[in-house]
């Protein structure tokens, strides 16, 4: 048998066991961002969202028939706001969520539909405003910083002077009050009752 010597590394030291760190070099915050940094998403499209409808009917056992509905709605969403399917979701589904409602709440009245049709549309469109706040926090928490609406009202805070302090204590109202305090005994003839109540 041939014998080898074995060679003096550097580097490596010979252990008998493995001592695993309280994080892999994976998971550190720096390792982290430089992940989500490097890792362009597609942009959020209408089309996108009616594609992760699919999945969920094929998946997560959606119904048939609330699917089809909710696509109704934003289609017609899309329509009262002059969109597309392929359009980037933007403000009209974030900060400017209300105005672009009222606008189709006002096209669906201009069309004729009655008002429970216009509040079944109204809940039939509410489930994409929370898949584009679910994709925005996914989207935020990966790259470590706040999801649109908090960096609008950080921006907010940022322009206007910080507000006075005002105590958080309540007063005590004893001392304000300026009537005569009368202690009234059980039993006595100014008690409503016999043990004073």
């Amino acid at each position: 048998m041939n014998k080898k010597k074995h060679e003096k590394t550097e580097g490596y030291n010979f252990c008998r066991y493995f001592t695993p760190a309280s994080l892999t070099a994976s998971q550190t915050p720096k390792e982290k961002k430089k992940r989500a940094n490097g890792r362009l998403m597609p942009p959020l499209t209408y089309q996108r969202l009616l594609d992760e409808q699919t999945r969920k009917i094929q998946l997560e056992g959606l119904n048939e028939q609330t699917a089809a509905n909710r696509a109704t709605a934003l289609r017609n969403f899309l329509r009262a706001n002059k969109m597309r399917l392929d359009d980037v979701v933007g403000d009209e589904m974030r900060l400017k969520h209300p105005e672009a409602t009222e606008r189709l709440v006002h096209m669906l009245e201009a069309e004729g539909r009655s008002p429970r049709s216009i509040s079944n549309t109204r809940a039939a469109f509410r489930p994409w405003r929370d898949a584009v706040i679910e994709h925005d926090t996914a989207q935020a928490l990966a790259a470590e910083k706040g999801t649109p609406f908090v960096q609008a009202l950080i921006s907010v805070m940022a322009d206007s002077p910080e507000p006075p302090r005002v105590s958080r204590r309540l007063p005590h109202l004893r001392e304000w009050s300026h009537e005569q305090i009368h202690q009234v005994f059980p039993g006595s003839p100014r008690a409503r009752c016999t043990h004073g109540l």
